[in-house]
């Protein structure tokens, strides 16, 4: 009688673990579990903070750092803010 690994047929394809390795999809379906997806998400974090937090700090600077009069300060202001898309 023939042994067991004789009779179950051997897969014809790499496993899930090379393909991840090899740089296929990933085999978890969960997006944290993606570290492409971690990076995108901690960039624009870092981007939805650092945003208001320029429009404020920039002309409180100009105006303790620098002599700066209320008519600089708006227009500096007015220059630095994002166009909608």
């Amino acid at each position: 009688m023939p042994d067991s690994d004789e009779l179950i047929p051997a897969k014809s394809g790499p496993s899930e673990g090379d393909e991840a390795a090899a740089g296929g999809p990933p085999t978890s379906s969960s997006l944290r579990a993606n570290p492409a997806f971690a990076a995108y998400l901690t960039g624009e974090a870092a981007s939805l903070l650092g945003t208001p937090t320029r429009a404020v700090a920039l002309p409180g600077l100009a105006v303790l750092v620098l002599p700066a009069n209320p008519g600089q300060v708006a227009t500096l202001a007015v220059t630095n803010t994002k166009e909608a898309a």
